[in-house]
């Protein structure tokens, strides 16, 4: 029974992986092998670091969890994918030596705890859904999520209040704290939320993108925003010259331009 659980699993794995098209991130860890797939038209860079972030602590988590005897010495692999690449699912599965989680959408550390501190529950079981004979997924989904959140969890304050630095550019980081990844200017906290690409730098300013509008700063003060017309979820390609910032998807697909010397942005589409 368990030889055809493995080999059914395998099917239906590599059957999405054919069927999907992502960016595929991987981080690994002593007992986490995490593996995170963006769809090509949602793709951010900051959300590979928030989860680079969540990696780092949900490995401490395992270790932790192995240390005190509550968990047997293996190795997660996780694999997260974008939701609309994918059915509405998650899979847990583990083997001698792996525990396997397999999901769409993109988990909190919460989430992901709870699901690591499932493997660590007497009445633990496989829980891996029949597509051909499953009318609502969601439901099911739902089902398994409410079981979970049944087993108390341990405190995890210590793995999503750490502070982690992730980028930094001069005077400005981005940071993991609280779960979330945030933009600070000397270990101070700023108003963009990293919906975008990273900041870059032109002379002696920087642009911050976020899904819709770009900050320009100068001595930290923002001199000058510009709304995107066209707000999109996927991060911009973005050339940097010494006196224009180039905007778009490619050297050859040019959206807007930023002007050092005028300190204003041209929309260029189409021109």
């Amino acid at each position: 029974m368990k030889f055809r659980t493995i080999i059914f699993f395998l099917i239906l794995f590599t059957f999405k992986i054919s069927a999907t098209e992502c960016i595929t991130t991987e981080f690994r860890h002593k007992h986490l092998f995490f593996q995170l797939c963006q769809n090509h038209s949602n793709y951010n860079e900051t959300t590979v670091l928030l989860y680079k972030a969540r990696a780092i602590q949900l490995n401490k988590f395992i270790e932790d969890l192995i240390a005190q005897g509550k968990l047997k010495d293996k190795v997660f692999v996780i694999e997260l994918y974008d939701p609309v690449l994918t059915w509405d699912h998650l899979h847990v599965t583990q083997s001698e030596h792996v525990c396997h989680i397999d999901g769409s959408g993109f988990l909190n550390f919460e989430m992901l705890a709870r699901l690591v501190n499932y493997f660590t529950q007497p009445e633990w079981h496989s829980y891996i859904y029949d597509y051909d004979t499953t009318r609502d997924l969601g439901k099911i989904r739902e089902t398994f999520e409410t079981l979970i959140e049944k087993f108390p969890l341990p405190d995890l304050s210590a793995y999503t209040t750490e502070k982690i630095s992730l980028w930094e550019l001069d005077n400005y980081t981005l940071a993991y704290h609280d779960d979330k990844v945030s933009y600070f200017s000397s270990g101070t906290a700023m108003p963009y939320s990293p919906s975008s690409n990273l900041p870059v730098k032109i002379r002696d300013r920087y642009l911050f993108f976020l899904y819709d509008s770009i900050y320009v700063l100068q001595n930290r003060a923002v001199i000058f925003s510009y709304s995107i017309p066209n707000p999109q979820s996927d991060d911009f390609s973005v050339d940097v010259y010494d006196k224009w910032v180039n905007i778009g998807w490619g050297g050859d697909n040019v959206f807007y331009s930023y002007s050092y010397m005028k300190n204003v942005f041209y929309d260029v589409r189409g021109k």
